[in-house]
Protein backbone atom coordinates (compact mmCIF):
# COMPACT_ATOMS: atom_id res chain seq x y z
CA UNK A 1 0.00 0.00 0.00
CA UNK A 2 1.46 3.14 -0.85
CA UNK A 3 0.54 6.48 0.22
CA UNK A 4 -1.47 8.19 -2.47
CA UNK A 5 -1.56 5.52 -5.31
CA UNK A 6 -3.14 3.21 -2.84
CA UNK A 7 -5.12 5.77 -1.56
CA UNK A 8 -4.44 5.38 1.94
CA UNK A 9 -5.22 9.23 3.02
CA UNK A 10 -8.95 8.31 1.53
CA UNK A 11 -9.69 5.83 3.97
CA UNK A 12 -11.66 6.43 6.93
CA UNK A 13 -9.81 6.32 9.85
CA UNK A 14 -11.14 2.69 11.24
CA UNK A 15 -9.77 1.44 7.94
CA UNK A 16 -6.10 2.93 8.01
CA UNK A 17 -5.95 1.92 11.71
CA UNK A 18 -6.00 -1.27 10.53
CA UNK A 19 -4.03 -1.25 7.88
CA UNK A 20 -1.53 0.01 10.24
CA UNK A 21 -2.15 -2.71 12.37
CA UNK A 22 -2.26 -5.79 9.90
CA UNK A 23 0.61 -4.18 7.36
CA UNK A 24 2.99 -1.40 9.67
CA UNK A 25 5.65 -1.86 11.51
CA UNK A 26 5.51 -0.37 14.68
CA UNK A 27 8.70 2.51 15.29
CA UNK A 28 8.43 4.17 18.05
CA UNK A 29 6.15 6.49 20.93
CA UNK A 30 6.33 9.98 21.97
CA UNK A 31 4.91 12.52 23.73
CA UNK A 32 3.77 15.75 21.14
CA UNK A 33 2.22 18.26 24.36
CA UNK A 34 -0.63 16.19 26.19
CA UNK A 35 -1.11 13.84 22.83
CA UNK A 36 0.53 10.43 22.66
CA UNK A 37 2.00 9.60 18.96
CA UNK A 38 2.99 6.42 17.81
CA UNK A 39 4.74 6.09 14.40
CA UNK A 40 4.36 3.34 12.02
CA UNK A 41 6.24 2.41 9.08
CA UNK A 42 4.39 0.96 5.85
CA UNK A 43 6.66 -0.12 2.79
CA UNK A 44 6.20 3.21 1.02
CA UNK A 45 5.30 6.03 3.58
CA UNK A 46 5.30 6.61 7.57
CA UNK A 47 1.80 7.20 9.37
CA UNK A 48 1.35 9.24 12.91
CA UNK A 49 -0.97 7.88 15.19
CA UNK A 50 -1.85 10.86 17.52
CA UNK A 51 -4.15 10.31 20.55
CA UNK A 52 -5.22 12.80 24.04
CA UNK A 53 -4.65 11.79 27.02
CA UNK A 54 -8.22 10.11 27.54
CA UNK A 55 -7.49 8.42 23.96
CA UNK A 56 -11.34 9.88 22.47
CA UNK A 57 -9.68 12.10 19.96
CA UNK A 58 -7.44 10.33 17.27
CA UNK A 59 -5.67 12.26 14.87
CA UNK A 60 -3.37 9.79 11.36
CA UNK A 61 -0.83 11.93 9.74
CA UNK A 62 0.57 9.92 7.01
CA UNK A 63 3.82 11.39 5.23
CA UNK A 64 6.82 10.25 3.30
CA UNK A 65 9.64 13.40 4.66
CA UNK A 66 12.33 11.99 6.85
CA UNK A 67 12.56 15.68 7.95
CA UNK A 68 8.98 14.12 10.01
CA UNK A 69 11.21 11.45 11.74
CA UNK A 70 13.57 14.27 13.74
CA UNK A 71 11.36 14.37 16.62
CA UNK A 72 11.85 10.84 17.47
CA UNK A 73 15.58 11.50 17.11
CA UNK A 74 16.11 11.46 20.73
CA UNK A 75 14.26 8.45 21.64
CA UNK A 76 16.82 6.21 18.91
CA UNK A 77 19.28 4.25 20.95
CA UNK A 78 21.93 1.82 18.86
CA UNK A 79 22.87 -0.13 22.31
CA UNK A 80 21.50 -3.55 21.21
CA UNK A 81 23.10 -3.84 17.90
CA UNK A 82 25.65 -6.75 17.40
CA UNK A 83 29.05 -5.71 16.56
Amino acid sequence: MTLYECTFCALSTEEQLQALWRKGTFLAARWAGSDRVYLYHMSTFFAEVCCDLSQKQLRIRAFTSPQNLEAYAASVTLDNLEQ
